[in-house]
């Protein structure tokens, strides 16, 4: 977290902290892919994500709320700066909206964190479930995870695949010299 212009905190991921001074790569374990892609799409156990977890600007799940004072309805923390940038309007009920009337809402932040998934590599195999909160932590280890050849091969396989790649298939491995 660090600190915004805004007087509101700002997390890994949204376009204020890509423009601080901290370092953003705290959750980049895989090559080149910022963290909606690493996630992957989520699987909720409901079924589907109830709309009132739904940020209007973006159709994903909200993540780091931010709260309209005057018409009460939230946006990702990632997506304020765009709104506030072209026509400061709710993107939901196009009221207009100011940068002094932001409320960040740590107790709806609790309650989305809080929802039940599985993996979004379920389909695949995996059979992880657990709350929003935990999954970038299962996906930094989940071997489902969709990962590109380190060597720079091209291909792409499993993480739980790697080890069979570097040491069978992988056309850049590292061979022992015969001779």
């Amino acid at each position: 977290m660090v600190d915004s212009p805004l007087n509101i905190p700002v997390y890994e991921g949204s376009m204020l902290s890509i423009r601080s001074p901290t370092p953003t790569s705290i959750l980049r374990t895989i090559k080149s892919a910022g963290k909606r892609t690493i996630e992957g799409e989520i699987k909720w156990k409901s079924g589907s994500l109830d709309r009132k977890y739904e940020c209007p600007s973006c159709n994903g799940y909200l993540r780091f709320p931010i709260q309209f004072e005057d018409c009460g309805h939230f946006v990702c923390s990632s997506c304020l700066p765009d709104i506030l940038r072209v026509a400061p309007r709710c993107p939901k009920c196009q009221q207009p909206v100011s940068r002094d009337k932001i409320i960040q809402e740590k107790s709806f932040q609790k309650d989305i964190q809080n929802l039940e998934i599985y993996c979004s590599n379920k389909d695949k195999g995996c059979e992880w479930e657990g709350i929003l909160r935990d999954n970038m932590p299962h996906l930094e280890t989940c071997g489902f995870v969709p990962i590109e050849c380190p060597n720079g091969c091209g291909i792409k396989f499993e993480k739980r695949f790697f080890e069979k790649h570097n040491k069978e298939d992988c056309p850049k491995r590292t061979v022992a010299c015969e001779f």
